[in-house]
């Protein structure tokens, strides 16, 4: 036999959309202040092409499995919202993390699998920063 072993990554991704971010943050007096961020992505297209061949392409936008990996939902996002208190060193924050929903990328839909719904996460923090008297 004759193996040809080349050492060549011929496969590949692509992909395009739009990544959005947006803070702010505002006073309020005498109760601390507030800081807001997003940061979100919006997904246009995510072409895998797993041996360098237009023809065997694979539009990822919203799904996930054998060709396409893990889920690429066409919107997902992360919003903060951060409290600084007016107690010295005592801060406090909730973030919203939204994940889109993805397909099944065999298109089969009688599996429990061949959708993974959207997902959203709370996650709560609070930061306090100790002091010289704490040991």
């Amino acid at each position: 036999g004759n193996v040809v072993d080349l050492n060549v990554n011929i496969g590949g991704v692509e992909t395009s959309g739009f990544d959005i971010s947006a803070a702010y943050g505002f006073d309020m007096g005498k109760y601390g202040s507030m800081n807001l961020s997003m940061n979100g992505t919006l997904l246009d297209s995510f072409d895998v092409d797993p041996v360098g061949n237009a023809a065997y392409a694979y539009d990822c936008v919203g799904k996930y499995g054998n060709d396409c990996f893990t889920p690429t939902p066409e919107w997902r996002h992360r919003a903060r919202a951060s409290w600084v208190t007016p107690v010295d060193g005592l801060d406090l924050s909730a973030t919203w993390r939204y994940i889109g929903s993805a397909d099944l990328d065999t298109g089969v839909t009688n599996r429990v699998d061949s959708t993974l719904e959207e997902q959203n996460y709370i996650d709560l923090a609070g930061q306090w920063a100790a002091k010289d008297w704490v040991s």
